[in-house]
């Protein structure tokens, strides 16, 4: 597996040309105006502002250049990696014998943590709909030494052309290889296991089985945001919004010119006034000019408004809640990322965890992913403790009216606090008990 990895160690180096040259296309809108059309480079280095998120390649090229997607996939990434992990037995028993388990999953390659590799995995999941693992083997059926998270643009597995009377993975997969740079690198049984989030579809012989994704649906607003990004681009580094100078006389005397001294003491005063201005050739001119604008200016063409949509349809399409990204109050926050959890990370985990569990663990033996030490997760005590006084309150009335007993009173408090409702610690003190002790 030597090319495998150069693939790891491979080193991307993307450059970058001047605006100036992603001009494609003047156009001219219902309303007359011009619009300079521009392309945006993909990381390849091909110019690109088309992506298809149906492709896996396009979909990973997009996560590098459009910035709402990236901030949404990396903080689901981030809140996955916050789980605690366990190896157990059936009953939940920690064992020194799992050592080695737990070895593996706190440095699962040389390269990454447990934080980082868990990470990855959920932006997998999250970007692509499935996560294929690479596991390093020192012999056939052996405990992985180290494993790495094989990106899903290069990752290929080919349909036998068989499905629905199938019951082994084998005899649906014919084959399965990675490819780069022209290159096929084939992939053994032991070499590799996927983790899924996505239905699988299996198009015929001899071809690639594509998995679905949420994401597949985002062409269409990160491409609107790209752009945008462009189109501010092109405002800000080529000076502003495009346009026509014209005279603006309409008398008989006709334009005066200003002499190379006038010009020179007026462009002066400008740079003084606007300092700004220096990184821009200035034209100035004595004579009555008119400007007829070739398309709209920055707050016209509403381009920041596109970002703030461009990240709710993510968030949307995922299934996050977009408060966790803007800037609302800690309380709509906190929320959210409670919401993230409950709805979007702990039910992965699960996934994840079985996933691991079948791939790198002897039978009897569970990975577990653990967040109930997370802050948002915590219960509210201050009003856990407001609804144990209006229980406790109620009980006593119902008590001294004489509607439960004391021991059905214990029976529903144990539901709230832990306590054994039939053997007490201590001496449990009575009505009667109460009124001895005053006399």
């Amino acid at each position: 597996m030597s090319k495998l990895g150069n693939w790891f160690q491979k080193k991307i180096n993307i450059s970058v040309p001047s605006m100036r040259e992603t001009v494609k296309a003047i156009e001219k809108d219902s309303n007359g105006n011009f619009l300079y059309l521009t392309n945006f480079f993909s990381p390849s280095g091909d110019i690109k502002n088309d992506y298809n998120l149906t492709l896996d390649k396009d979909k990973a090229d997009s996560l590098l250049v459009c910035t709402p997607f990236s901030t949404v996939i990396n903080k689901i990434g981030s809140l996955f990696a916050n789980g605690r992990i366990y190896v157990t037995d059936k009953d939940g028993n920690e064992k020194e014998e799992y050592n080695d388990i737990r070895k593996l999953l706190s440095r699962p390659n040389p390269l990454q943590t447990r934080a980082g590799f868990f990470k990855e995995i959920e932006m997998s999941l999250k970007l692509f709909g499935y996560c294929p693992i690479f596991t390093v083997r020192a012999a056939k059926n052996s405990s992985p030494l180290a494993m790495y998270v094989i990106p899903a643009q290069i990752f290929h597995m080919v349909s036998s052309g068989k499905l629905f009377r199938q019951y082994d993975i084998e005899d649906i997969v014919s084959r399965v290889y990675l490819e780069w740079n022209g290159l096929q690198e084939e992939l053994s049984d032991e070499d590799y296991f996927v983790i899924y989030d996505s239905s699988a579809k299996v198009n015929g012989s001899n071809q690639n089985i594509e998995f679905s994704s949420v994401t597949d649906s985002l062409s269409m607003p990160i491409n609107n945001w790209i752009a945008a990004m462009a189109a501010s681009y092109q405002l800000i580094v080529n000076g502003g919004p495009k346009g026509i100078i014209y005279s603006d006389y309409t008398d008989k005397m006709g334009n005066q010119a200003m002499t190379p001294e006038e010009k020179e003491i007026l462009e002066s005063k400008l740079k003084e006034k606007y300092g700004i201005l220096n990184k821009f050739p200035i034209l100035t001119s004595k004579i009555k000019l008119g400007w007829i604008p070739l398309n709209y200016d920055a707050s016209q063409l509403k381009l920041h408004e596109e970002d703030n949509r461009c990240s709710r349809k993510i968030c949307n399409a995922i299934g996050i809640d977009y408060s966790l990204f803007d800037e609302s109050k800690y309380d709509n926050k906190s929320i959210a990322e409670k919401s993230a959890y409950q709805g979007l990370i702990i039910p992965d985990s699960e996934k994840v965890s079985e996933a691991l569990t079948d791939a790198i663990c002897p039978k009897g033996v569970f990975i577990k992913l653990d967040y109930t030490h997370i802050d948002c997760l915590q219960k509210d005590k201050s009003a856990s403790s407001s609804a144990f006084q209006k229980m406790a309150s109620s009980l006593i009335q119902l008590v001294e009216k004489g509607q439960i007993t004391l021991d059905e009173s214990r029976n529903e408090l144990a539901k709230f606090i832990d306590i054994d409702p039939d053997n007490p610690k201590g001496e449990l003190k009575t009505n009667n008990s109460i009124e001895n002790g005053q006399n």
